[in-house]
């Protein structure tokens, strides 16, 4: 029987405060949750930061829940679209969210509750989520570095602590324009010097093969001829300052440890 979605006659709103204190739903609460960690992974080909970030949003949702509409067990079924309304209602507004940021955690609900069609623990027809249309996004130019820029960032990076393997960083990163998560990914076999080609994997477990130029490769091969692994069998391309596999909160650490391009140039 096709259900008939009714908005409610009095729809309670809690004020600002109550909405940025309440807590994360106990991981009890979201049914099957283990199920759909497995077909994040499996099925979706997603990596698993983001299956835990999906699983994080669905938590944020079910303090909602309770918080908003005093909803003490979340039953996927009984979930109306205006429940998911007024949660990006309160994502705009009290949260202060961008229309990408809300159509992600959208995503991440669409994406629950496919699972749990996939897996037939409840119809189509009582999916809240097909009824909920995505934040309109303004397209924007996008943003790049200038020579000079080029330049200067490539010099603050050759005096840092790590200057082969921060200048290969950068080589990399300004040809390729891949992401942290791809860039950390990388392993030695990947760069073949003979075709000058890289190979990048990137989400879903996508494959890419890049050019590589003079200039890049000869970065890499500076770097790859002072790169130290701990151990012997780490074929991680880019290591830390531990001489382990490079993490993308180290990422963060580089930036802010490198010497500003004003500094280099002077």
């Amino acid at each position: 029987m096709k259900r008939i979605y009714k908005r409610p006659n009095h729809r309670r709103f809690i004020i600002r405060e109550q909405l940025a204190t309440y807590g994360r739903a106990i991981a009890q609460d979201i049914p099957y949750q283990e199920k759909y960690l497995k077909f994040m992974l499996s099925e979706r080909n997603c990596e698993s930061l983001t299956a835990e970030k999906n699983l994080r949003i669905l938590d944020e949702f079910v303090s909602f829940l309770k918080q908003e509409y005093e909803i003490t067990n979340f039953k996927p079924e009984e979930i109306e679209p205006f429940h998911i309304r007024r949660y990006l209602v309160h994502l705009k507004k009290d949260r202060g969210n961008k229309p990408s940021t809300r159509n992600s955690k959208l995503c991440a609900l669409s994406s629950y509750y496919l699972f749990l069609e996939c897996y037939e623990y409840l119809d189509e027809e009582v999916n809240p989520t097909l009824l909920i249309r995505r934040a309109r996004v303004s397209r924007q130019l996008p943003i790049y570095l200038t020579k000079e820029e080029s330049v200067r960032l490539l010099l603050a990076a050759s005096i840092s602590s790590s200057p082969e393997r921060d200048v290969a960083i950068l080589r990399v990163m300004m040809q390729t324009g891949l992401r942290v998560g791809e860039l950390i990914k990388l392993r030695t076999g990947d760069i073949d010097f003979n075709e000058r080609t890289l190979l990048i994997r990137g989400k879903g477990h996508r494959e890419r093969m890049v050019p590589l130029t003079d200039k890049t490769c000869s970065a890499l091969i500076i770097y790859l001829a002072v790169r130290k692994p701990v151990l012997e069998n780490v074929d991680a391309l880019f290591l830390n300052y531990d001489s382990k596999p490079l993490q993308q909160h180290t990422m963060y650490i580089i930036q802010r440890n490198m010497p500003a391009g004003r500094s280099a140039k002077t």
